[in-house]
């Protein structure tokens, strides 16, 4: 009896036992650990990191449909400034004008003028109205009649004002003056704009797989839905809005009658009482990741399993090799994946476990790299992100000034200004390169300012300096217009002197350096530290640069690194100075 419970004793403590129960306890708590924490922490962040993602998308999309808005409230203020041109007559040259116009606007669906007393003074296209059609009962026509308000924009609709004629349609309209037999009487514009823009804009809009966009107004009516014929045919219903609370921008995770989860995102709209919603599935949004966490839980208690097994099989015949590849393990725990376990004088077990390590340290080593390597993809499309914001009415309003300029015979100006238009664009394409050298940026900013010069009609004078060693460096490009446009909308465009805009390009101890100064109307400091901490809204608002201060010192931060940026100062009625900070690149050391 004392004989077997000697053996058990011996069984249970021999070096086979120890190393066996060792390499189990080291191997399989720190596994099982790693994976349940790694599949956690994929159930917990995944709806985050896909909300923050969409959030930025549902951003885009409501700059867009800003942009369309504005614009169709520039094209009526446009088509007003043909009436004024006109002296206010509504005439057969007024209706040539207008058809001409309306030829090139691919977006307008119709111009229309009435009386206050619901008569039709002229219109483009001249469609018959429909009999019974009365324009006094739409609310926004006494609004605008009135003088309530200056703009009346529409929800989008079935247009239903001319015979044989029902586009889908936003309706801007203004309150006008006009000459009616030599008296002057007031009237109001009415422009219809097709939403097919809008439509385009939501409908590439990438939300996952069923992911969707669409429209609503403060009383949770949709007015617009990319299954529209569904919803107004009550087929389709919206069950995710309840429970929003669209006084604010927020986003939630809700669920439908079926069960299914759906995240939802939604932003409010300028000059508009709208708000757009992004709906996307969460099982679209989890489908890629949970299949790699499924497959990486599916893994371990392979990898387990096999360790078990060949630790108890080959630590009971040799304990050497066993030792040293506990060492080898040691090193990978460190984090040294270059690890490779050499064991020539081992047992056919032994040497089946060394490989088994290598090939598992190799897996290992291999998603990691992956994981780099998508990290890096991932900061590269923010970083494209950033920069593709691009506001486009700085080529409007210059293609405007050139037309102007060629119908005034002003042919040098108007080859200059051309000139400089397409070494602006040349600089700005770069082939696709978002690095280029210094003496590169700063020739595009000065094609910015010649052009803008041009158009202000030499409002301001500029000067560009930069020693020839910092001419050959390299830097990221655009980033230098933004910041003379801000200094030339909300510095100087409303001074009563000439405005003065030097640039300057130079070393500062181990940084390259950009200087845009100005003497314009300056910043309040109240205001200056809005923008610093990047709650300043009103920039974007207004006429100027849509990619702003803000996504500037985004962009620097993001390819090189919070040790960089900008850097702005400025005193009222004194100007201001903004200095770009950036580290200094020789060559294609980059």
């Amino acid at each position: 009896m004392k004989k077997i419970i000697k053996s058990n004793y011996f069984r249970f403590n021999s070096i086979q036992f120890v190393i066996a129960i060792a390499c189990i306890i080291v191997s399989i708590l720190p596994m099982l650990y790693t994976g349940i924490s790694m599949y956690t922490k994929f159930s917990n962040t995944l709806v985050e990191s896909s909300r923050v993602a969409y959030d930025q998308i549902m951003d885009q999309l409501k700059i867009n449909i800003e942009d369309y808005l504005e614009q169709g409230i520039k094209t009526t203020s446009d088509i007003h400034n043909l009436i004024i041109q006109n002296d206010n007559n509504v005439d057969f040259k007024l209706s040539s004008e207008l058809h001409m116009f309306y030829s090139t606007r691919n977006n307008l669906a119709s111009i229309t003028i009435f009386d206050l007393s619901g008569n039709r003074l002229t219109s483009v296209p001249g469609h018959n109205l429909k009999a019974g059609y009365d324009v006094k009962n739409e609310v926004w026509f006494n609004k605008i009649s009135q003088q309530e308000i200056m703009y009346s924009i529409s929800e989008p609709h079935v247009q239903n004002v001319f015979v044989d004629q029902h586009p889908w349609v936003i309706t801007i309209s203004k309150p006008i003056e006009i000459q009616n037999k030599g008296r002057k009487e007031k009237a109001v514009l009415v422009v219809d704009m097709g939403i097919q823009t809008i439509h385009n804009i939501c409908s590439n809009l990438n939300l996952g797989g069923r992911g969707y966009v669409y429209i609503r107004n403060s009383h949770d009516e949709i007015i617009y839905h990319p299954q529209q014929a569904l919803v107004f045919a009550g087929l389709k219903e919206e069950f995710e809005i309840n429970n929003i609370n669209i006084s604010n921008e927020n986003w939630q995770v809700n669920q439908n009658g079926m069960g299914e989860e759906f995240l939802i995102v939604h932003k409010t709209l300028s000059f508009v009482d709208w708000n757009i919603v992004g709906v996307s599935y969460i099982d679209d949004i989890a489908s890629n990741n949970t299949r790699i966490a499924r497959e990486v839980l599916f893994t371990i208690p392979i990898i387990l399993l096999i360790i078990i097994w060949l630790s108890w099989y080959i630590s009971g015949k040799i304990s050497q090799p066993i030792m040293k590849l506990g060492r080898y393990m040691r090193k990978v725990e460190e984090g040294n994946f270059n690890t490779q376990v050499i064991i020539t004088n081992g047992e056919r077990e032994v040497l089946q476990l060394a490989d088994s390590f290598n090939v598992m340290v190799k897996k290992i080593k291999e998603l990691i790299e992956e994981n780099q390597r998508e990290h890096e993809a991932k900061r590269q499309t923010e970083l494209n992100a950033l920069q593709a914001q691009i506001n486009p009415h700085f080529l409007y309003n210059t293609l405007d000034s050139i037309i102007w300029m060629a119908e005034s015979d002003q042919n040098e100006e108007v080859i200059e200004l051309v000139t400089s238009l397409a070494r602006f664009f040349r600089i700005s394409i770069s082939k696709g390169a978002n690095i280029i050298t210094v003496a590169e940026e700063l020739e595009h900013a000065r094609n910015y300012m010649l052009i803008q010069k041009i158009r202000y009609k030499d409002k301001f004078e500029f000067n560009i300096t930069a020693d020839e060693e910092v001419k050959s460096l390299k830097t990221m490009k655009l980033i230098l217009q933004p910041m003379i446009e801000n200094a030339i909308y909300h510095g100087i465009e409303y001074m009563v002197d000439q405005g003065d805009i030097q640039i300057n390009a130079k070393i500062v101890e181990h940084f390259l350096l950009f200087e845009v100064i100005d003497n314009g109307l300056g910043i309040s400091q109240e205001q200056l530290k809005k923008i610093r901490e990047g709650k300043d809204n009103q920039t974007t608002k207004k006429k100027g640069n849509g990619v702003g201060v803000k996504n500037v010192d985004e962009r620097i931060k993001l390819r090189f690194g919070r040790a960089y940026g900008l850097d702005i100062e400025s005193e009222l009625e004194e100007g201001t100075t903004v200095k770009l900070w950036l580290p200094i690149i020789r060559g294609d050391n980059i």
